[in-house]
């Protein structure tokens, strides 16, 4: 009886295992994807419309200028963005005092915690504007009042 009882345990034991992403996987994706499929067959009032309204998409004058808007975006900043990452890990592999700072500087975001970060950027920018910043920053008097809890006069 011990022997079948670990055996069902052994079988039984990966699925459990995968059970939580199982969950996920058909709550978050497989059925939010079913639920827009379902709503892109269908008309304003839930009817049946089948293929009409992508008939509609592809036969409306803004759908080629959008079209034509995002593949160019598209061309244009993913090779951009790419060839600035494989710069940036070029230049990131090497070792050097201005490349470890660099470093740090390209990180510190992520150790910012973002209510800090909020803090500095809402101090940044004050109401004469973001050129404000480098100087305002660093001025001695401070208003009691942040910026934007004042009132303007």
């Amino acid at each position: 009886m011990i022997g079948r009882r670990s055996k069902w345990r052994a079988a039984i034991a990966p699925l459990l295992f995968l059970t939580p992403a199982l969950v996920a996987l058909i709550g978050f994706r497989l059925l939010p994807a079913g639920w827009l499929v379902q709503q892109s067959l269908s008309g304003p009032d839930g009817e049946f419309a089948g293929l009409d309204n992508f008939g509609f998409l592809f036969t409306a004058p803004s759908f080629a200028k959008t079209l034509h808007a995002t593949l160019t975006f598209v061309a244009v900043t993913v090779p951009l963005q790419t060839a600035i990452a494989f710069g940036l890990a070029l230049l990131f592999g090497e070792n050097s005092r201005i490349v470890s700072l660099l470093r740090v500087l390209v990180f510190l975001p992520v150790f910012i915690p973002s209510s800090v970060a909020a803090i500095l950027w809402g101090r940044c920018i004050p109401p004469a504007g973001i050129g404000e910043c480098s100087v305002g920053f660093y001025r001695r008097e401070r208003s009691a009042v942040p910026h934007f809890v004042a009132t303007a006069d």
